[in-house]
């Protein structure tokens, strides 16, 4: 791990897809993550940031290689677009109850795709991310009681 710190960043050579779809798409749930919770654009970059290059670049992945600009940059960065877009996506889907051109089913498989963190914690501790993302609100009690009703 050391020795991978020390020699980075360097310009990575992996597949293009990894680094300008996939690295960008694992930067939106890190962003949907907190910004389906509550948080405003700019902490939700922030904690996006901080868990892509310091928890994962810096941590996870550098015992296994150097960390590397493209990831550091376009993860968090185009992350954060991305995530804002299915952010607002998310809000309109939840605001149609749960629909998606007329189709439950379609906005609840989009709603998992754009934002898999808080849609698998919401199968297993109830929706209220959905909530909170439906209306812009902070959890409350009553909002967290609302939510367990909220169904697919």
């Amino acid at each position: 791990w050391w020795n991978h710190v020390r020699e980075g960043p360097v310009w990575d050579k992996d597949n293009w897809v990894f680094n300008y779809i996939l690295h960008p798409y694992g930067g939106a749930a890190y962003y949907m993550s907190a910004r389906t919770q509550g948080c405003s654009a700019i902490n939700s970059f922030l904690y996006g940031f901080a868990v892509s290059t310091i928890f994962w670049e810096y941590g996870i992945e550098a015992f296994n290689e150097i960390p590397s600009y493209q990831d550091m940059f376009i993860t968090p960065i185009v992350g954060a677009i991305m995530g804002e877009a299915f952010y607002k996506l998310k809000r309109r889907i939840l605001q149609d109850d749960t629909s998606l051109f007329g189709s439950r089913l379609l906005g609840n498989i989009t709603l998992f795709l754009i934002d898999p963190v808080n849609e698998v914690l919401g199968l297993i501790y109830g929706n209220d991310a959905r909530r909170n993302a439906a209306f812009s609100v902070r959890p409350t009690a009553q909002g967290m009681q609302a939510s367990l009703s909220l169904s697919f």
